[in-house]
């Protein structure tokens, strides 16, 4: 198991309702068969003590993702193409006064699949504002990309760093720099 990116910067509060979201790319050829990893979204209390969380699991299953929630038993979404997905989690106060969450898998705006709004444990019932979100338990060697934007739909692509040839940009920069020194030059003979 290995531990992933975090962010402890959200100022969201519960009672504005608390929207967060992470933009993952998911490649088959990344991962093996069952390889996985979790994306967290934990809650804190007035006294910024930890309170709950909200867990999505990710795992590569023959030749789809498949994403479960720790507190929606039935929810189930299967991605099939490769691409990069939003993961967003919703937090509000129901007019009980329960804490209920709902997860959405979105990709380019496109719905995949929601838990629904979903009551947390008992212990959510004093939230008041995130804490985190954590992308944790990861099992697969290859490890988790994350985005802080959405890339562009028509310009994103989505390789293996590990196996992608990327010496084009440097070859440009090359490029670029040398016809800087060849005009510097150039400019420093006529002068």
């Amino acid at each position: 198991m290995k531990y992933g990116p975090f962010n402890k910067s959200s100022t969201a509060k519960l009672s504005d309702g608390i929207i967060e979201e992470v933009y993952v790319g998911l490649n088959k050829e990344n991962y093996k068969n069952l390889d996985l990893f979790e994306l967290s979204i934990a809650l804190n209390n007035k006294s910024n003590k930890y309170l709950t969380e909200a867990v999505v699991m990710t795992q590569k299953s023959d030749n789809n993702f498949i994403l479960t929630a720790n507190w929606a038993k039935d929810f189930k979404a299967i991605i099939k193409e490769d691409d990069v997905y939003t993961y967003r989690w919703e937090f509000k106060s129901s007019d009980e006064g329960k804490i209920q969450v709902r997860f959405t898998v979105l990709n380019y705006g496109k719905e995949i699949e929601t838990t629904g709004f979903i009551d947390l444990d008992k212990e959510a019932k004093n939230a008041t504002n995130v804490r985190y979100l954590w992308a944790c338990n990861i099992k697969a060697p290859y490890g988790v990309d994350i985005y802080t934007q959405l890339p562009d739909k028509n310009t994103q692509e989505i390789e293996n760093p590990n196996t992608s040839d990327n010496s084009l940009p440097y070859v440009l920069v090359s490029i670029i720099v040398l016809l800087g020194l060849f005009f510097l030059i150039k400019k420093i003979k006529s002068i």
